[in-house]
């Protein structure tokens, strides 16, 4: 009876044995997974944020680009009216082009214009070209001072 109680003692204590070390790889298992889920995640977030950013800087450059666009065509209006309010300054319509006679008269008088506006948008890229601040006053009526008629 003693042979079979030393069994059954050697047997719980293989028993003990084996619980206990399967508990312990069971724990060092589940550390080694619950490690790994961890950088996983971790990684799936850094590259998260990296996408984020890269979105938040996308943005900003788009902002900013905006920006500059926005204030290129303020500075181009506002060019466009000084260039207008520089040449309603200086133009001096022909004598009796105030009241057109004439559908003739009245193309006689709007090609004057033209060709005076022309001559001033050539004046203000020769004077932006040289550097001048301002162009030189090239208008000159070149018609008769009755319009033709």
């Amino acid at each position: 009876m003693e042979s079979v109680l030393k069994f059954m003692l050697r047997l719980c204590l293989a028993g003990v044995l084996t619980v206990t070390l399967g508990l312990f790889v069971f724990g060092v298992m589940r550390q080694v997974v619950t490690d790994q889920l961890t950088n996983i995640t971790d990684d799936i977030q850094a590259k998260n944020k990296a996408k984020q950013d890269a979105r938040s800087n996308q943005a900003a450059l788009q902002k900013q680009a905006n920006d500059v666009a926005a204030q290129q065509a303020r500075e181009s209006a506002a060019l466009k009216r000084q260039r207008q309010q520089a040449f309603n300054a200086q133009y001096q319509a022909p004598e009796g082009c105030e009241v057109y006679r004439s559908d003739r008269h009245m193309v006689e008088c709007v090609n004057h214009k033209m060709r005076a506006r022309r001559a001033f948008e050539s004046s203000f890229e020769q004077a932006a070209g040289t550097g001048q601040s301002e162009p030189p006053n090239m208008i000159q009526y070149s018609g008769t001072p009755n319009g033709g008629q």
